[in-house]
């Protein structure tokens, strides 16, 4: 396979509106894509790509790999397989749950929401939730960073009872979590992604449509991304199924993805991944400005809208469910990148970040 030849084309860019975020214009391109993917030379590295293979080998690893150095892809391989049975090798258009990343989609929405409502990160919750537990005190941005100290309480019902016996729609499964946020103090910083269940029910109110019609319309319609819901993605040609670390299937029912509205339900390529955050990180979804507003930590934190900052200047996303385990490091100008998304989960050994974390050392030296 010609691994220059994807399935991506460049569409014609469109006319461009603009609003306002805490005073920063933001310019709101429909249908931006995506020239670049398909116009970078592919620069094929074969000692990135013995690295690569080596590591996957000795750690019986499986996905889809991409390696972005200096703006040029460098590594475009998939390991592993797609199917447990029958045993069908995975390849570079491999699709994915990308899990907890959505989270980082997510918060450009509500930035983008807050912009046309000609709201700030500093709008509090009671602004659209008055009835929830500190409502006039907990903001936007504390959401985003996750320093509202909500905490989403997952009772044994909730698991065994109403959920696995209940395929809820959006708004049940929002209005049900929206009962259930409970203020849980903590010492420290704590990964909550009830947060993001808060701002899937806002982004639903301030903007009068579903989370997914939002999600839909600006990602895949007006930026011409391929985002899929779980019942979109089992369809998908390109479809992986997911397993534990034994390399056993990992069954669950659909609604364990489709109750994770606005926190971790979409599914897509690493190639997709890579054009969507290029265009972030290059102000296509957001100014400049607005995008340092919605990455800006709260305090000594690390997290912010789905992204950690990491101690040498880059940025990580990660993400876990039900055996897929995305991973990213990315320098902040997009130009050193590694994607690795993985359908074989390895929560114990931590196997899938190490493996992400040392391509892209390999990818700065």
């Amino acid at each position: 396979m010609n691994q220059r030849k994807l399935m991506i084309s460049a569409v014609v860019l469109a006319t461009s509106v603009m609003t306002m975020v805490g005073g920063d214009a933001r310019p709101v391109v429909a249908a931006t894509h995506h020239v670049s993917w398909a116009k970078k030379p592919f620069s094929h590295d074969p000692a990135m790509a013995d690295l690569a293979k080596r590591t996957v080998v000795k750690n019986n690893l499986s996905g889809s790999l991409l390696v972005v150095r200096d703006n040029k892809p460098v590594l475009y391989q998939a390991y592993g397989h797609t199917l447990t049975t029958p045993n069908q090798a995975l390849n570079v258009q491999s699709e994915y749950e990308m899990a907890s990343i959505q989270k980082n989609l997510t918060a450009i929405m509500l930035m983008r929401a807050l912009a046309d409502h000609h709201l700030t990160l500093d709008t509090t919750v009671s602004h659209f939730l008055p009835s929830l537990p500190n409502a006039k005190k907990i903001t936007m941005r504390q959401l985003l960073t996750m320093t509202s100290n909500y905490h989403l309480t997952m009772t044994s019902n909730y698991h065994l009872t109403k959920v696995s016996k209940e395929d809820l729609d959006e708004e049940a499964y929002l209005n049900f979590d929206m009962q259930h946020i409970q203020i849980k103090q903590t010492p420290k910083w704590r990964y909550e992604a009830g947060n993001y269940d808060v701002i899937a029910m806002i982004l639903r109110q301030l903007q009068g449509k579903s989370y997914d019609d939002q999600f839909n319309a600006l990602y895949n319609q007006h930026q011409g991304y391929n985002f899929q819901g779980y019942d979109a993605f089992t369809k998908s040609p390109y479809y992986t199924e997911s397993q534990k670390e034994t390399g056993q299937h990992y069954a669950g029912p659909a609604m364990i993805y489709n109750r994770e509205i606005g926190t971790g339900a979409k599914a897509t390529s690493v190639v997709n991944m890579y054009e969507f955050l290029e265009d972030e990180l290059h102000g296509k979804l957001l100014s400049k400005t607005a995008w340092q507003n919605m990455t800006k930590t709260n305090g000594n934190e690390q997290y912010a809208s789905g992204l950690y900052h990491q101690a040498d200047g880059s940025l990580y996303l990660h993400g876990l469910i039900q055996g897929y385990e995305p991973t990213i490091k990315t320098s902040r100008d997009g130009h050193t990148m590694v994607i690795w998304f993985s359908n074989r989960m390895t929560q114990k050994t931590h196997a899938n970040v190490a493996f992400a974390q040392l391509m892209f050392r390999a990818a700065t030296e």
